[in-house]
């Protein structure tokens, strides 16, 4: 009960946080506005994802992967983006997409019930869930490639090189080391993960499960 409660409180703050920064947004109205509501649009949606999957799909989801995802879009979105820290430093960068490969690879350990992995080995499940976050990260630097095209930003710093600035050139090295930081921290969970579950494969408490239908 005190888990529900806690995930509660953090799930309304993050809800008036974003609904207080698009309205610092709409009152400023300065030239990025659109995007910074756009952004803080997916952040409110984002916060609903895991309990609108609870109540459709009858699924028990461990509160650290809401947690997860509210931090993410608060990070990424209000941090980095609209109160520019991507730019103020480049470990801000790095170190989320670190943290994202860590994240994302223990989400993918818990999801392993939910498509039929069942006595599965170890190795096989840490690969899976090691392959899942590298997939989560290539489809990261796609949604920021195509919100640079839609809005004209600059999230994968492709503007920080007055030579490429229309093709977008210097972005490359920018996503092949977020890739990397990525990796990282992917494999460091996957192997960990893989020797946790090989000692405890029966660990519910951190796993996704369907709940039994109601008679």
């Amino acid at each position: 009960m005190k888990k529900v409660i806690y995930l509660s409180v953090i799930s309304v703050i993050a809800f008036f946080a974003f609904v207080a920064m698009i309205i610092f947004l709409a009152i400023e109205g300065e030239s990025r506005m659109g995007y910074g509501i756009f952004l803080c649009g997916v952040g409110i949606f984002a916060i609903f994802v895991c309990p609108l999957l609870r109540l459709i799909f009858r699924l028990r989801i461990p509160s650290y992967i809401d947690i997860y995802i509210i931090l993410l879009v608060l990070f990424a979105f209000i941090a980095g983006e609209i109160f520019r820290l991507y730019d103020m430093t480049e470990f801000f960068d790095k170190g989320l997409h670190f943290a994202n490969g860590l994240a994302i690879t223990a989400i993918a350990f818990s999801i392993t019930p939910l498509i039929g992995v069942k006595n599965a080995s170890p190795l096989f499940v840490a690969i899976f869930a090691f392959s899942f976050s590298m997939m989560w990260g290539v489809v990261w630097e796609l949604l920021e490639f195509g919100i640079d095209l839609a809005f004209d930003t600059n999230m994968q710093r492709w503007q920080d090189d007055p030579s490429t600035q229309t093709s977008q050139g210097s972005g490359v090295l920018d996503t092949m080391f977020d890739q990397f930081a990525h990796l990282v921290g992917a494999l460091i969970v996957a192997i960990i993960g893989g020797i946790i579950y090989k000692k405890y494969p029966e660990g519910k408490r951190f796993l996704c499960e369907r709940l039994p239908k109601n008679k």
